[in-house]
């Protein structure tokens, strides 16, 4: 069955492709309509007062900050960046034309409140963070599995 006439790009529109028949899409529709109804819930925005006095949309947990493409750094965009234009291309973190951030020798800052990436824990490495509790259980479920 071909779905055709929702004005949808977003991936909420395939809930409609395994449709075979009218009664299926008809479900299947009403299904849509719940997911669109959740994400238009879980998106609202809502304003947060600025230092200028002025309101400017607040962002989910973990966006609040604006990050600059040009430079790396918090707190602006690349528009507004003043360092000179990083070449297209080039290292994210360092702006070496050799490589790319995937490559660079500079290590990625570390905060307290981040976590050590998948890769890091397939490769056994740990995060130096006294903090990090979900070290301290990933060891006692190693030591668990070794010795059952």
């Amino acid at each position: 069955m071909i779905v055709d006439g929702f004005r949808d790009r977003s991936a909420d529109i395939s809930v409609l492709y395994p449709a075979k028949n009218m009664v299926q899409l008809k479900q299947l529709a009403r299904r849509y309509v719940q997911l669109r109804e959740m994400r238009s819930s879980s998106v609202r925005v809502t304003p947060a007062a600025s230092a200028s006095g002025g309101t400017k949309p607040k962002a989910k947990a973990g966006q609040d900050e604006l990050r600059c493409y040009n430079c790396s750094g918090k707190g602006h965009i690349s528009a507004r960046c003043t360092l000179p234009r990083r070449e297209p291309g080039s290292c994210f973190r360092c702006g070496s034309g050799e490589h790319v951030i995937k490559n660079c020798p500079k290590p990625a800052p570390r905060n307290k409140d981040e976590v050590a990436l998948v890769d890091e824990f397939r490769q056994g490495k740990t995060v130096d963070n006294p903090n990090n509790k979900l070290n301290a259980a990933l060891s006692e479920l190693n030591l668990s599995d070794q010795s059952g």
